[in-house]
């Protein structure tokens, strides 16, 4: 099941990061059909962009539940969000914002590139929402299986 590989990413990084606040709020028996090393990549990457680009003190939120026939993966920040201008910019190869402070982060500039293309090859999507609390909402949709 989708919902075990996302629990199971998000218990791995609440592991690594004990210091984070990464909160889970995970449907049951939400299921796709795909590669499960691939999203769990996806998945992954998404988890380390929110704990490398938020404030510690903020939580990290991972969701996900079925909607229609859509699995909907929403990892949620409070970081310093990302403006409109480079929202598009963000998915593609080699691309990192022009912020200062996500500059130094390391970072290939890759994640969210590799990210779109396997959403892509699940015939899924991902796109970028403010959080009205501030920072970023990844979504991440697939088709659900039922």
């Amino acid at each position: 099941a989708f919902s075990l590989l996302v629990s199971k990413c998000a218990d791995n990084f609440s592991a690594r990061y004990a210091q984070r606040d990464i909160r889970k709020e995970i449907a049951d028996d939400v299921y796709v059909v795909g590669d499960q090393f691939l999203l769990e990549i996806a998945i992954n990457n998404l988890l380390g962009n929110a704990v490398k680009y938020s404030l510690k003190e903020k939580p990290v939120t991972v969701s996900l539940v079925q909607e229609g026939n859509l699995a909907v993966l929403k990892i949620t920040d409070e970081g310093p969000g990302i403006p409109d201008a480079e929202k598009k910019k963000i998915f593609h190869k080699f691309y990192r914002t022009g912020n200062e402070a996500t500059k130094r982060a390391k970072g290939t500039g890759l994640g969210l590139y590799l990210t779109k293309n396997i959403a892509k090859t699940h015939d899924g999507n991902i796109t970028i929402e403010n959080n009205p609390a501030g920072g970023s909402i990844f979504v991440f949709s697939l088709k659900a299986e039922s």
